[in-house]
């Protein structure tokens, strides 16, 4: 009987999540705060650095999928003099060049600023084709360099990667209903975001 009853029990509380899922379907589509990391040295501007450089970098560059603001924390050390320039660049892989994105105006670090990007530059930010620079007197082409990535999800995680709806939550319904299947399973669902479509 006890059986029974919990079994009720987890169909009930599915249940109760699932209508809140559709009723939370029906608004509009909330933004999503896509997480971005930065790791900047040397090696990764040497083809337009030919000295070399001890310095090192790393940042954290967030991205605000419905109004295209992205917001971002840079640092960095040991270059051979005061920065004089620093941008975003793209669209680029690693060790390829790319013309200027976004400028970076605070030059003193830790540097923070945010700034709002076209769908085009936002494509191509989710792809990981930007890309900081720092630009030194010595370098005067970028110091230090670092591909701007997507976060990885956390450890033991998973993610899920749902295709966006059109302004209907169909994915946060759709997330919320997998969740609790997943909780019902005891598997934990720790990350996910929205894909655009």
């Amino acid at each position: 009987m006890k059986f029974v009853t919990l079994i009720a029990a987890q169909v009930l509380a599915l249940l109760a999540v699932a209508a809140m899922a559709l009723a939370l379907s029906s608004g509009p589509a909330s933004a999503d705060e896509i997480k971005f990391v930065v790791d900047m040295d040397g090696p990764q501007s040497e083809n337009v650095c030919l000295q070399g450089s001890a310095g090192t970098g790393s940042g954290q560059v967030t991205l605000d999928d419905v109004t295209n603001e992205i917001n971002w924390t840079l640092t960095w050390q040991d270059l051979s003099g005061a920065a004089i320039d620093a941008h975003f660049h793209g669209p680029a892989g690693p060790g390829v060049n790319a013309v200027i994105q976004v400028g970076i105006g605070d030059l003193t670090p830790p540097s923070v600023g945010s700034a709002f990007i076209d769908d085009t530059q936002e494509a191509d930010l989710l792809a990981g084709l930007w890309y900081v620079n720092i630009h030194t007197a010595k370098c005067p082409v970028g110091e230090i360099r670092g591909q701007v990535l997507q976060a990885p999800a956390p450890v033991g995680g998973i993610s899920l990667d749902l295709p966006a709806q059109s302004g209907d939550g169909g994915s946060l319904a759709w997330f919320i209903v997998a969740g609790s299947a997943a909780a019902l399973a005891g598997v934990s669902v720790l990350a996910w975001r929205r894909v655009k479509a």
